[in-house]
């Protein structure tokens, strides 16, 4: 063999070994997040006040989001609509990774205080 084929051989061989290493990383990194996987509400283990139980899609007219990781097994979403604050959700997922709890503060639409905790359990 060339060595200019030699050299094309182990840079295309170094790439795939690049780009394989890169997937098994980021998959290591989702294995590790305890977040990742399905979770079903334990209603009756939840509280809502004043409730009802959260609804899909945004009810408080919230047009941004922004996600903060406070450590590997809590996160924290912030809703706002414009300027105001309108509902901070803190996740936190249980030691065993099992558990993982929802608190909501905030205000709903007709300017009620909101305080829920959503219990839910992983699949």
């Amino acid at each position: 063999m060339s060595s200019r084929n030699y050299a094309w051989t182990l840079g295309v061989v170094l790439a795939i070994g690049v780009v394989l290493g890169i997937g098994v990383v980021d998959l290591s990194a989702q294995m590790n997040d305890p977040r990742i996987g399905t979770w079903k509400l334990n209603v009756a283990k939840s509280t809502y006040s004043p409730g009802p139980a959260p609804l899909t899609g945004s009810q408080l007219g919230a047009d941004m989001v922004s996600l903060k990781r406070i450590d590997a097994k809590t996160t924290e979403r912030t809703d706002k609509k414009g300027d105001k604050v309108v509902q901070v959700l803190a996740r936190v997922v249980s030691q065993d990774g099992k558990t993982m709890t929802v608190t909501t503060k905030g205000t709903n639409p007709q300017g009620q205080a909101v305080s829920n905790v959503g219990v839910f359990e992983k699949q």
